[in-house]
């Protein structure tokens, strides 16, 4: 369902790197970490962009 709102505002991206987004914030959230903000008015390029990216090469702010 996420990935059909996701479509519907223009987003072309895949289903799995939409998956693999959800499961890094949710290894973020569930740690002993402050859980980080997520700024809600991203371009769909820097949507894509942060979805595609590895987990590991994500800075802090990302």
């Amino acid at each position: 369902m996420l990935c059909r709102e996701l479509k519907a505002q223009g987003y072309r991206g895949s289903e799995r790197a939409v998956h693999r987004y959800l499961t890094y914030l949710s290894a973020q959230t569930s740690s002993k970490q402050k859980p980080h903000s997520i700024q809600l008015l991203l371009s769909n390029k820097r949507v894509t962009c942060l979805l595609v990216k590895p987990p590991e090469e994500l800075d802090e702010q990302e």
